[in-house]
């Protein structure tokens, strides 16, 4: 309990100062501030006065020093962070002379550059939180993975997912192509087929499609003859021909006929009327003769006046033009030629009963059914521009062939032939078992491909954690620890030690051989303990007096103090307790001894303590 008086002001001089009264005036409450406000082993909780009858208020004080000659003013309150420069005064009291006889303890001072290990260690200690934060949130965005069907490789490659997973193996493994994509579907049917309920029904309509698609498969293979490259080159050939050889004959009738007296004579149109003449002749007017007839007394059929000599020549001529060899090539020039045409022209490339087949095609196969569909539409756009193309005699043969390459239908309706022999087999339990593998492990990709952004995500999401937990594993104070170690022992221990056992001599405590000691680190920090030179696994406590304990206390807190050149204040409150007169008078002498370079404050309620000390500061000059 502190039960301080409210605006009081305690000062300290420059080198030694005694505060001394008996139990209870409030000396230690001044320690407890200071303790909290300063550097100590062991601070306790203050606590208001308790005992006043009101609620104790906030414990509050300023503090005021100088650093370098320069005034500074400190409001302590119990929340505040410690001021930097109070931290390196360092207070000492029967709680810490506990903690350094009995307990581990870290070097409070060291040489200018030690502390770059615990600032490296708070550095990786930050970090590290930082990390386990990120981590711990990246962690809870955890992918819920697909459900997959079980022993396919799209199943095994989720229950495997790692960082180290290739992403492009992922992906290949989810890209399917159009065949696997059909093929799921025709696996897919056959499994109901060879579940259902009357395998033979089912065979008997697998066959019937099949004979349907052959069918289309038969019109494609007319198609495709009539309108090949071959095909389409003979058309044109005969067209070719049948104009030469027209153009021939032309010439041919303006140089027999030039001179007739009618135009046109020889003509198309005359050789219709010439060709009606001749079937009047043959089969009315003079069936048992050739025609023309132009014995003596024949008639023309025409005018039907007896013929006379130019009459005769003019119909004998006619007769040797119409059956001349240039006559008859272009005749045979023009029918092959209306013969191919009409192939083309009469050509039905799709009818009603063809898209009801393509209809049905498409609930079996809608890739194949689309492939048809395409290839019979290129087809009548080529057709159509083939006859566009004959109709000017002038164009020669263009490069016309298929946009759209042909379906494979015979192949598929031998596909269904051969399911409707399976059905009507005896093994239909063991084909479906056969089926069923190949169907999961596709299904499996196809489901994979569905999610495979996810999947990518969710193996980034492992990677990112893989490198989190190697930022961790840099972030581990061991090797900080380690070195810190190695170099505060030359530097610290070694000096600690020896300073240890300096204030030993000069506290003339020789009675038991006690040394100072490493006992390893933490985070940076190398800590020091007390033990036994010729037992040092027992515990010190347990061998000394409590006096004795107290002498190795302050022998400690002094060679902690000269591990560094700073000679900040000092302050002690009771430091004598449990000592003898001789004890008390040689803690005296070293406080006197170290009050010559340094303020030195001593809180105390012993008078023989007092005296000690007001002996040794007079004979010392201090």
């Amino acid at each position: 309990m502190n039960a301080l008086g409210i605006d009081q002001t305690i000062n300290f001089g420059p080198n030694l100062t005694v505060v001394y009264g008996a139990n209870a005036a409030g000396k230690s409450g001044y320690t407890r501030i200071l303790k909290r406000a300063c550097r100590a082993r062991g601070a306790e909780e203050i606590l208001g006065n308790v005992v006043s009858g009101s609620a104790p208020g906030r414990p509050s004080a300023t503090i005021k020093y100088t650093v370098d000659g320069a005034a500074k003013d400190f409001a302590w309150d119990d929340d505040k962070p410690a001021d930097k420069h109070l931290s390196r005064v360092s207070v000492f009291d029967r709680h810490c002379a506990s903690v350094y006889i009995a307990e581990e303890t870290d070097v409070a001072f060291r040489p200018l550059g030690l502390d770059l290990f615990d600032k490296l260690s708070d550095a990786c200690e930050l970090v590290r939180r930082a990390l386990e934060k990120e981590r711990r949130e990246l962690e809870a965005a955890a992918l819920q993975l697909p459900a997959v069907p079980d022993g396919t490789s799209a199943h095994e490659l989720l229950l495997r997912l790692t960082s180290l997973t290739k992403p492009e193996d992922v992906t290949a493994l989810a890209t399917l192509t159009e065949q696997e994509t059909a093929n799921i579907e025709e696996l897919r049917a056959r499994l109901r087929e060879l579940q259902s309920d009357d395998p033979q029904k089912t065979a008997r309509a697998l066959e019937l499609k099949a004979k349907r698609f052959e069918t289309v498969a038969s019109k494609i293979d007319q198609v495709i003859e009539l309108l090949s490259e071959q095909n389409l080159a003979a058309v044109f050939k005969a067209r070719d021909r049948a104009v030469q050889a027209s153009k021939a004959v032309e010439e041919m009738r303006r140089v027999a006929f030039g001179e007739q007296p009618l135009p046109n004579t020889g003509s198309q149109n005359w050789r219709l009327l010439w060709s009606a003449a001749e079937r009047y002749s043959t089969e009315d007017a003079y069936p048992e003769e050739e025609f023309p007839v132009t014995g003596t007394n024949s008639r023309c059929v025409l005018c039907q006046q007896k013929l006379r000599d130019d009459g005769i020549t003019r119909l004998q001529r006619f007769q040797e033009f119409v059956t001349s060899e240039g006559q008859r090539e272009r005749d045979e020039a023009a029918n092959q030629f209306s013969r191919l045409r009409a192939s083309l022209s009469d050509l039905v490339v799709m009818d009603s009963s063809l898209r009801e087949v393509l209809d049905e095609l498409q609930l079996e196969d809608a890739r194949l059914s689309e492939s048809a569909r395409n290839f019979l539409d290129s087809a009548e756009h080529l057709r159509v521009s083939v006859l566009n193309e004959l109709a000017d005699e002038s164009k020669p043969l263009p490069n016309l062939t298929f946009v759209a390459s042909a379906p494979a239908l015979k192949p598929y309706a031998e596909k269904l032939r051969a399911r409707a022999t399976e059905l009507r087999g005896s093994g239909r339990s063991e084909a479906a078992k056969q089926i069923e593998g190949p169907l999961r492990s596709l299904e499996a990709r196809q489901i994979l491909a569905k999610h495979l952004s996810a999947v990518l995500g969710e193996i980034e999401r492992k990677k990112r954690l893989a490198a989190y937990q190697l930022c961790l594993e840099e972030t581990k104070t061991t090797g900080i620890t380690r070195k810190s170690s190695e170099i505060t022992k030359l530097a610290v221990t070694e000096q600690l030690a020896k300073s240890f056992r300096e204030e030993l001599v000069a506290l003339k405590f020789r009675h038991v051989e006690v040394e100072m000691t490493a006992s390893g680190g933490s985070r940076g920090a190398l800590y020091h303990k007390l033990q036994l030179r010729r037992a040092p696994g027992v515990s010190v406590p347990k061998v000394v007096s409590e006096g004795e304990a107290r002498c190795l206390s302050i022998a400690s807190f002094f060679a902690e103090l000269s591990t560094t050149a700073d000679r900040s204040a000092i302050l002690f409150d009771d430091p004598v307790s449990s000592l003898d007169h001789e004890w008390r008078g040689r803690v005296a002498e070293r406080l006197v001894v170290e009050a010559k370079s340094r303020q030195v404050i001593v809180f105390t309620h012993d008078i023989v303590f007092l005296l000690a000390l007001s002996d040794e500061a007079e004979r010392a000059g201090v």
